[in-house]
């Protein structure tokens, strides 16, 4: 990864716990980032944008 390529580690780094990383960047609104990693057996997701 290159310069430029910050939010693409963050979305990337899920996929070491089983997890899926997104990001959704409408023009002219806010950047949304969502990421859900799998904690035993009991699922978690954290919005934050």
């Amino acid at each position: 990864m290159g310069a430029g390529s910050g939010l693409r580690g963050i979305v990337e780094r899920p996929g070491a716990f089983d997890g899926t990383g997104d990001v959704e960047s409408p023009s002219g609104g806010p950047t949304a980032v969502r990421l859900h990693v799998p904690l035993d057996g009991v699922s978690a997701t954290v919005h934050a944008g």
